[in-house]
């Protein structure tokens, strides 16, 4: 008998994406499980169209509590996990069913095809682990890009590549969850995870990665130099590729603050030079007052007075000739 299977989701305001997602896994045989965090359109009677099972669950700012949610109602021996704007190839019935035939693995990594904007023409894929038993070790963790990794790994669960592709369209839109600004609910969550968890590296280099693309570089260094420091004391947590991407961050930070410097250096010397530019003809015009002054004093009689007025003028063009020697290099 062929070992059962859940898909689970968790969902809000999805109604423009859903029937899509429903409809990749009909052909499965699957429970599917679906966790409502509170949405106001169609969503909770389009799953239950479907088929699926709706849970409600008060959104508590904690992806992992919602999604452990649903892993902890699903009936399948083997679960799978997918958002409302993701698809699941339609090759991947047969696929799924020989995978689940295999005794000695614990989980399986997915091909995750993320397109992206403006018209999806090009996209990136990643892999993810989003097929997994239903064991009760197996939850994910983290309030924000939650992970169930490593939680399968101190279970001492073997986790196996597989050529499935789950197609994500989540970012062609602006926003999430129906009306939320991705980057602003993201910010939000992570500012807030990092503080409960100031020592986990994968926040740390999410939160630094997410103010790098909403355009923050400022606050963005530390934690990600924090990340670095952390995946450094154990690799474990940060994976190579995630860390890679901080150290090419934290590389693109500083060269914007070399180039900054170096345009704040240019600017401070174009600076000088028209300041130096405007002293000098502020001494060519006080040397030039003094001198008509002294050729006044000469024509009036006053030689004592032109005489004074003659030093006055020397001394003057010494220091304006001290003032355009270059510096003493130290």
């Amino acid at each position: 008998m062929p070992a059962s299977l859940s898909v689970c989701l968790i969902v809000k305001n999805e109604a423009a994406h859903l029937p899509r997602c429903l409809a990749s896994v009909q052909d499965l045989g699957a429970e599917v499980v679906v966790v409502d965090t509170g949405s106001t359109d169609e969503t909770p009677a389009i799953a239950a169209a479907y088929g699926a099972r709706v849970l409600a669950f008060a959104w508590c700012d904690d992806f992992s509590a919602a999604r452990n949610f649903g892993l902890d109602r699903a009936r399948g021996e083997w679960l799978l996990v997918l958002d409302a704007d993701e698809a699941l190839e339609p090759a991947a019935p047969p696929a799924v069913a020989q995978l689940l035939r295999d005794e000695t693995t614990a989980a399986y990594e997915v091909r995750v095809r993320n397109f992206h904007p403006p018209d999806g023409a090009q996209y990136t894929e990643a892999r993810s682990v989003r097929l997994f038993r239903n064991h009760p070790a197996f939850r994910f963790e983290n309030q924000i890009h939650e992970q169930i990794v490593n939680a399968i790994r101190r279970a001492g669960g073997r986790i196996a590549p597989s050529s499935l592709l789950v197609a994500h369209y989540g970012y062609l839109q602006a926003v999430v969850q129906g009306t939320d600004s991705r980057p602003e609910r993201n910010l939000r969550l992570l500012e807030h995870a990092v503080r409960a968890e100031p020592e986990n590296a994968f926040l740390c280099a999410k939160l630094g990665l997410t103010y790098l693309a909403a355009g923050q570089a400022g606050p963005a260094a530390e934690p990600l130099t924090r990340a670095l420091r952390l995946h450094a004391r154990d690799p474990r947590v940060l994976n190579e590729p995630t860390a890679g991407q901080v150290r090419a961050a934290l590389q693109s930070l500083a060269r914007a603050r070399a180039e900054a410097t170096l345009q704040s250096l240019l600017a401070a010397a174009d600076l000088a030079g028209e300041l130096a530019r405007r002293r000098s003809e502020l001494d060519q015009a006080l040397l030039d007052l003094i001198h008509e002054n002294a050729r006044a004093a000469q024509a009036a009689g006053e030689a004592e007075l032109a005489e004074g007025l003659v030093g006055l003028a020397g001394y003057v063009a010494t220091l304006a000739g001290a003032r355009r020697q270059p510096a003493p290099v130290v």
